[in-house]
């Protein structure tokens, strides 16, 4: 990686230099007779060099009489030993300070800090059941805003679909975006060089304007920042295990309540999918035989309504491709149940019969998909963090505190952030995202680390034959 080619490049050509340059006019012990070894000190501090004092003082410099006055003190044999637990207490304490830090907020744990972008993306999800014109409407609201802010050059709405996938929207998994529920804005921004405002100062700055307009259309909106690191579903991940799924829904509502009552916790989301009507047509067969109605003609009838078909082609001198003539209900009328039964299809005896006659409309509830993870049921709570500490870290364990006060299905909800939950009968949440990604980095980072530690100290080892010495550098 490029820190290792400036490490490599600092020990072989700058350090050689410098030292060089301060070490060039040290006077050499084998050009002073007498003075091959440095000064000792013994227990007591007295002096056990042979060189006489004054010739001491001739070849000592600056650096030599800067280190005596400095380390000569905690060398005293038994006098330093006060200054040496002195020292040692110092350094802990010191150690234990810039810890300390981190804990009082007073620095910021961040793994993936903010990067300066060209864009930005605004994900749009409607209720289960909105129609697609709905969703569109959303959009160019949306979008409509979004040509107020200076810095936008352009937008692209994607309604029904998703947006080109990127690296991001391949890990949050964007690809499975479909449906008319569902859209996407890709937003543009002018080159970092012609603004004054940092691409996420924008998206912070446009994020409650745009939710504000989808909330008047029950439209949960989020703004998606392109992640200058390895991205994550989100910067918070809550996965909710229990024994049934039914169960798990419910606990992870309560879950995203206290996400959503936590300051500065924005962008909260979930994959429980809004419950949505579904309706099956049942034949009459008995009813139907006698009328001579088939029950694939009034399969087929329900599909030209509903879905639509080409019925013929118009072929054009002016159009490359012939043009289609699709048959299907007006969309008005697509909703309208009474309508839809209002058709008519022809027997085979000739005359036209009514849907109505033959045809029974049971109202039912739409099965919702159901996520797995590690072949175990899985319900995902997500959100991000924005505000003074803007670290998804901080309010991952505000709302790890809370949630250990909250009884969910009767009992606390079992916590674990490292290790999967080993117990797929109780209720347990795994927190994920960004803090996984800390985690993991570290740790790897730890252990490559202490391999690289030990390979020095055999390397010190073979240098100086002494097991010591490497403990004491």
């Amino acid at each position: 990686s490029m820190g290792m080619l400036i490490s490599l490049t600092v020990a072989f050509v700058f350090t050689p230099w410098l030292t060089y340059k301060v070490l060039h006019r040290a006077d050499s012990p084998a050009n002073h007779p007498g003075a091959d070894a440095p000064p000792l000190l013994s227990q007591g501090g007295e002096n056990t060099s042979t060189t006489p004092p004054t010739e001491e003082r001739e070849t000592e410099d600056f650096a030599h009489r800067l280190f005596r006055r400095v380390v000569g003190p905690f060398l005293r044999g038994r006098q330093g030993r006060p200054l040496r637990w002195l020292l040692g207490i110092a350094v802990l304490a010191m150690i234990g300070g810039s810890i300390s830090l981190a804990y009082f907020q007073l620095v910021v744990l961040k793994m993936l800090p903010f990067d300066n972008k060209s864009e930005f993306q605004v994900i749009v999800d409607m209720p289960e059941g909105t129609t697609l014109e709905q969703t569109a409407r959303v959009l160019g609201e949306l979008g409509r805003y979004l040509t107020t802010v200076p810095e936008v050059t352009d937008y692209q709405a994607y309604a029904g679909t998703a947006a080109p996938i990127n690296f991001n929207g391949l890990v949050r998994q964007y690809y499975l975006r479909e449906g008319a529920n569902v859209g996407d804005l890709q937003v543009n921004l002018v080159d970092k060089k012609h603004r004054h405002r940092k691409s996420h100062e924008i998206a912070l700055a446009v994020r409650g304007p745009l939710q504000e307009i989808g909330a008047q259309y029950d439209a949960n909106v989020k703004v998606v920042e392109v992640p200058p690191g390895p991205p994550v579903m989100a910067p918070l991940v809550a996965e909710v295990y229990g024994l049934n799924y039914p169960g798990q829904i419910k606990a992870a509502q309560q879950v995203r309540e206290v996400f959503s009552t936590t300051p500065d916790i924005i962008d909260v989301d979930d994959t429980v999918e809004t419950p949505s009507e579904r309706l099956i047509a049942h034949v009459d067969r008995a009813k139907a035989a006698l009328l001579g109605v088939s029950q694939q003609a009034v399969a087929a009838d329900l599909n030209t309504a509903l879905r639509g078909e080409d019925v013929s082609y118009l072929h054009s001198a002016t159009a490359k491709y012939p043009i289609p003539l699709r048959l299907e209900l007006p969309i008005a009328d697509k909703a309208d149940r009474a309508s839809v039964l209002d058709l008519r299809t022809r027997s085979q005896a000739g005359p036209l019969v009514p849907l109505s006659e033959i045809v029974d409309v049971e109202t039912t509830q739409r099965e919702n998909a159901i996520y797995h993870k590690d072949l175990l049921p899985v319900v995902f709570v997500f959100g991000d963090m924005a505000g003074r500490l803007d670290s998804p870290l901080y309010g991952m364990f505000e709302i790890f505190a809370k949630l250990g006060n909250l009884p969910i299905a009767g009992e606390p909800i079992e916590q674990f952030f490292v290790r999967q939950p080993d117990n797929p009968y109780a209720y347990s949440l795994k927190w994920d995202g960004e803090w996984q990604i800390t985690y993991e980095t570290f740790r790897d980072m730890g252990i490559a680390y202490g391999v690289g530690m030990i390979l020095i100290y055999l390397l010190v080892v073979a240098q100086f034959r002494s097991y010591l010495v490497p403990l004491i550098i």
